[in-house]
C-alpha cells in the first residue's frame, strides 16, 4: 500500500526520461486510527545484589526444525531509486548496515509507477533497477507487487481506483501477459531473476491513487486461467503469491483459490499486510496463524506493516519516532509472526519516506534513521535467507522472548533474545544435540545502541549467561566450523512448495566454535542428471512416462552435515514432481525424485525447472526441464 501527502512519479530507466514530481493531498480514511499507546514495562523479578533479574534457562534444540526462513526487508515503492548510499545501508552486510534481504517493489503500470509492458523491453523493467541489483549483490531477493493493472485494462480508464474500478474481465490474458513480461524484461533485459509476484497490492481497497480492487472469485479466476498458465507455458520460476490484502482479516480475499485445485497449485505464496496488528502489554501480539483453508505447503509472508495517520496497529504514535520503544513494539511483532505464527518473511513498507510526519518508513525524507530500522537488522543481518528457524523456549522470563535459527551447511546459530522490560536479565541459554560451540558474539540495539558488537561470550558445554540489557533487543552469533551434527528433525509447520533461483548467502558476523573431527566433504548435496529432456513423443494433455532424478547428500556417514531439502516444479502444470526424499536427507544417502512431462503445446518446446531448496552448499539447485509435445490423434 503506498500512502503519503505528495504524489511522487518516479523515473523509468531510459535514456530520455526525468523524474516529476506532483504535488496533490490525499487522505487514507480507510484504516482506524491507532489507539497509540506507548510501550508498558514488563514486571521481572529482581536479584538480590546485582540490580538485574534472571530468568530461567533458555533451551535451544538444534535437532528440532521448523521453517524455512526466506528474510526481511521492505519497500522502494513510489520512494525508490535509492542513493549508493541508501543502498549501501539497507542492503550491505558491513558494520553499521543492517543487511536487510528482501526488496519489495512496484509493477509498471503506465500510470505512476513508470514503465509499459506489452513488450519485453528495458522500459518494462521498471524505475526500480539499480535498487534491485544492489540488493541482489548483497545477497537478497527481489518480490514484486502491482498496485493497479494499466489503466487501458481498468473498468474506469484510470490508474487511481474509483467505484471499485476493476481488471476488464476482457483483459484477463492481456493482463497476465504484461505480468510474464515484466518478469522475463527483468530477466532478459536486466539480469535480475523476480523471486515472487503478487496479483495485487491490497486487492480490498480502493484509493484516490494507483489502486484496484478484486474479489475472491475474480482472483481464483484469473490466476487459474490465465496468469498461472501464462507463467508455466513460458517456463518462469517466479512464485506467485495471493491475497496480499491491508489485514490478517482480510484473507478471505484468498478462500476462492484456497479451495480451487485449479488456482492454488499456480500459487506459491498465502501473504498479508499487519496493519491490524495488536499489542496487549509489552509484547503479548495476537496471532495471525497459517489459514486453514489453504492447502499445506505454501509460503507464508507478512509483506508490509507501519503507522501512518490515521492507520496501523495499536501502538502506532504519532509523528516520526526514533525511540526504543517503537523498535521493542515492532520487534513484539516480528517475533510473534516468525517465532510463533512460523512465518517465512516479514516485511516493513517503507524504506525511505516521502517525509517526515509518521512512521511509514525506516528513514525519514531528512536521513533520520528510526531504532526500528537497527530493531529490523538485528534479524536481517543474521538470520539469511535459507536459514531455518529451531526450537528456542519462547518467553524463557517475564518480558523477554528468544528465537533461534540454524544453516547446518555453515554450523551457524543465531539467537534473537529481546528484553521489553525496564530491567537487566541474566539470561542463561543452553544449545543441545549440537555440534560445540566455544562463544557466541552479541549485537545489541537498545536506547544508546544500534545494531552495536558487543565483547565475545564464552560457552562451556554449549552453556552461557549474557545479561541482557533493558529495553533491548540483542542477536548473538555463533559457528561450528566442523563437527558431527545431529540430524535435524522437522516439525508440522508450513512447507514452501516452489522456489526461485535466488542464491544463499553467507551471513557475515560469527564467532569461533570448537573443532570437534573433520568431515569431508560437509553440507554437500549432488543431483544426477544435471538436466531433463522429454523429447518430442508425449501427445499434448498426455502424460509422460517418468524420469528420474537422483539426489544424494554428499557427506560421509561419521562427520558429515544432513540437509533438509524440499522441491517442487517450477512450472507445475506442465512438468510434475514426485518426491521419494524425506525432509532430512542424511549423510551419504541419497533418495528419488520421480518428474512427468504433460504437454499443452505440440508446436514450441516447453521448460520448466525442478527447484531443490536444502540447507546445503549452493542452495537451491535447479534442474533444467524440457520437452515438446506432439500433436494429439484425432479421434
Amino acid at each position: 500500500m503506498k500512502r503519503y501527502l505528495g504524489k511522487y512519479m518516479t523515473m523509468a530507466i531510459v535514456p530520455t526520461t526525468a523524474p516529476a514530481l506532483v504535488n496533490s493531498a490525499m487522505e487514507r480514511s480507510s484504516k482506524k486510527p491507532g489507539l497509540f499507546l506507548t510501550l508498558v514495562a514488563a514486571l521481572v523479578l529482581s536479584f538480590s545484589g546485582f540490580g538485574s533479574a534472571h530468568a530461567e534457562t533458555a533451551t535451544i534444540d538444534w535437532t528440532n526444525v521448523h521453517q524455512i526462513i526466506d528474510g526481511f526487508g521492505a519497500s522502494d515503492t513510489f520512494a525508490g531509486p535509492l542513493t549508493s548510499a541508501n543502498q549501501a545501508f539497507f542492503f550491505g552486510t558491513g558494520s553499521g548496515q543492517l543487511g536487510l534481504s528482501i526488496l519489495r517493489t512496484g509493477v509498471p503500470d503506465n500510470s505512476e509507477v513508470a514503465g509499459s509492458c506489452t513488450t519485453v523491453s528495458v522500459g518494462c523493467a521498471g524505475p526500480y533497477v539499480s535498487d534491485m541489483k544492489a540488493a541482489i549483490a548483497n545477497g537478497a531477493i527481489i518480490y514484486s507487487s502491482p498496485w493497479t493493472p494499466p489503466p487501458a485494462y481498468k473498468t474506469n480508464g484510470l490508474g487511481t481506483c474509483t467505484s471499485s474500478a476493476g481488471l476488464i474481465t476482457s483483459d484477463y490474458a492481456a493482463y497476465a501477459t504484461w505480468l510474464a513480461n515484466y518478469v522475463k524484461s527483468l530477466q532478459t533485459e536486466e539480469g535480475i531473476t523476480l523471486y515472487a509476484l503478487s496479483v495485487q497490492n491490497e486487492p480490498n481497497i480502493c484509493l484516490s491513487y494507483d489502486s484496484a480492487v478484486w474479489t475472491a472469485a475474480e482472483i481464483d479466476t484469473f490466476v487459474a486461467t490465465n496468469l498461472g498458465p501464462t507463467f508455466a507455458g513460458d517456463g518462469l520460476s517466479t512464485l506467485i503469491y495471493v491475497p496480499e490484502g491491508s489485514g490478517y482479516n482480510e484473507m478471505s480475499l484468498g478462500s476462492t483459490c484456497a479451495t480451487d485445485s485449479s488456482c492454488n497449485k499456480y500459487i506459491g505464496g498465502v501473504v498479508w499486510h499487519d496493519y491490524d496488528a495488536n499489542l496487549a502489554g509489552s509484547n503479548t501480539i495476537a496471532a495471525d496463524i497459517y489459514p486453514a483453508d489453504w492447502p499445506e505447503g505454501k509460503k507464508y509472508w507478512q509483506t508490509e506493516a507501519s503507522c501512518g495517520s490515521g492507520f496501523g496497529p495499536n501502538f502506532c504514535q504519532s509523528g516520526f519516532n526514533t525511540d526504543i520503544t517503537d523498535a521493542l513494539d515492532w520487534a513484539a511483532v516480528i517475533d510473534q509472526r516468525i517465532a510463533v505464527d512460523d512465518a517465512n518473511a516479514w516485511l516493513y513498507w517503507w524504506l525511505v519516506g516521502l517525509d517526515s510526519t509518521d512512521d511509514q518508513a525506516l528513514v525519514n525524507s531528512s536521513g533520520t534513521i528510526a531504532k526500528r530500522a537497527y530493531m529490523l537488522g538485528q534479524y536481517s543481518k543474521f538470520v539469511r535467507p535459507g536459514y531455518s528457524r529451531i526450537d528456542a523456549t519462547h518467553l524463557p522470563a517475564t518480558g523477554v522472548s528468544a528465537s533461534a535459527y540454524q544453516n547446518t551447511a555453515t554450523g551457524s546459530l543465531v539467537i534473537i533474545a529481546t528484553n521489553y522490560s525496564g530491567s537487566d536479565v541474566s539470561q542463561d541459554f543452553a544449545v543441545t544435540n549440537a555440534p560445540a560451540f566455544s562463544s557466541v558474539t552479541p549485537y545489541t540495539t537498545s536506547a544508546s545502541l544500534s545494531l552495536a558488537k558487543q565483547a565475545n561470550v564464552a560457552v562451556s558445554s554449549n552453556s552461557f549467561t549474557y545479561k541482557l540489557p533493558a529495553d533491548s533487543i540483542t542477536t548473538l552469533t555463533s559457528s561450528a566450523s566442523t563437527g558431527a551434527t545431529p540430524t535435524p528433525t522437522a516439525t508440522a509447520t508450513p512447507t514452501p512448495t516452489a522456489t526461485s533461483t535466488a542464491a544463499t548467502p553467507t551471513p557475515t558476523a560469527t564467532a569461533s566454535a570448537t573443532p570437534t573431527a573433520t568431515p569431508t566433504p560437509v553440507g554437500m548435496v549432488s543431483i544426477k542428471p544435471t538436466s531433463v529432456n522429454f523429447g518430442t513423443k508425449t501427445a499434448v494433455g498426455k502424460t509422460s512416462k517418468p524420469k528420474t532424478v537422483i539426489v544424494k547428500n554428499d557427506g560421509n556417514k561419521n562427520g558429515g552435515l544432513a540437509v533438509t531439502i524440499e522441491m517442487e516444479s517450477a512450472s507445475p502444470s506442465v512438468f510434475a514432481v514426485k518426491s521419494q526424499c524425506k525432509k532430512t536427507l542424511s549423510p551419504g544417502k541419497s533418495c528419488k525424485v520421480s518428474v512427468t512431462f504433460k504437454p499443452v503445446d505440440d508446436t514450441t518446446a516447453e521448460t520448466g525447472k525442478l527447484m531443490i531448496f536444502d540447507n546445503a552448499s549452493g542452495s537451491p539447485q535447479s534442474v533444467p526441464l524440457s520437452g515438446t509435445g506432439k500433436a494429439a490423434k484425432k479421434k
